[in-house]
């Protein structure tokens, strides 16, 4: 499993559970990677959560940052920029996610489609 397929079950896991009946689905969570002048790694869109929920972004942000950092083992801070929810990855999640991937020469590579070309 990806880390952004990760990071997009811990946050339906959140929204599911901090607001049950919500009709939070995986299609309606965006996540990328932050801009760089920005703190975290990756960006979580949470706008479409505020008009659902209709909450203020910031009151969004926090509690849903919060759940994450408190429930996961994936993040160490958040911030919140808007709406936008920026998270940054544990140390120790990269670390042995590095070391777990390491002799795996072929990690990354999409598998060979059998389809001739010309």
């Amino acid at each position: 499993m990806t880390l952004a397929t990760q990071l997009k079950h811990a946050v339906l896991n959140a929204l599911t559970t901090l607001y049950p009946g919500s009709g939070a689905e995986s299609a309606t969570i965006t996540i990328n990677q932050t801009k760089p002048e920005f703190k975290g790694d990756y960006t979580v869109v949470i706008f479409p959560f505020v008009k659902l929920l209709k909450m203020k972004p910031d009151n969004l942000g926090n509690e849903l940052g919060n759940y994450l950092i408190e429930k996961t083992e994936l993040f160490s801070s958040f911030t919140i920029v808007g709406g936008f929810l920026n998270l940054s990855i544990k140390d120790s999640y990269l670390s042995s996610f590095l070391l777990n991937h390491f002799n795996d020469t072929h990690y990354g590579e999409k598998p060979m489609i059998d389809n001739r070309i010309m």
